[in-house]
């Protein structure tokens, strides 16, 4: 079973807007497109996803439990977009201090909250 990111993204989108419709808009795919892209996820599954009704679409138990994944996923994904753009930024590394006990009590303190003052 092989769904890739606009498969999920596209099968989040439809369930939230009941709309395969609404949902292509969102996810900016054709609507022919997400009904195929939708079907042959649940072919790949082996289990329908969305209840077609006369009016939009509900999902299926199975949807919910995919659709709970793909929400996981796709905010990792944003998560790890962001932690990217700061490391492209220069705003995040690691720092290191080797220090005895004097350092870190009296010294440091006031050393690091200057510099995460002015570079956080």
């Amino acid at each position: 079973m092989r769904f890739d990111l606009t498969d999920l993204r596209l099968l989040v989108h439809v369930i939230e807007a009941e709309s395969i419709t609404h949902g292509a808009e969102r996810a900016g795919i054709a609507i022919d497109s997400a009904s195929e892209r939708i079907r042959g996820m649940e072919l790949a599954g082996g289990v329908p996803l969305l209840k077609r009704r006369p009016r939009g679409v509900r999902s299926t138990p199975a949807g919910q439990a995919v659709a709970h994944h793909a929400r996981v996923m796709l905010g990792q994904i944003e998560q790890m977009g962001g932690d990217l753009g700061q490391y492209a930024k220069g705003l995040r590394g690691h720092v290191r201090a080797l220090a005895n006990t004097v350092a870190v009590a009296v010294f440091l303190p006031d050393a690091l909250a200057s510099f995460l003052a002015n570079y956080s």
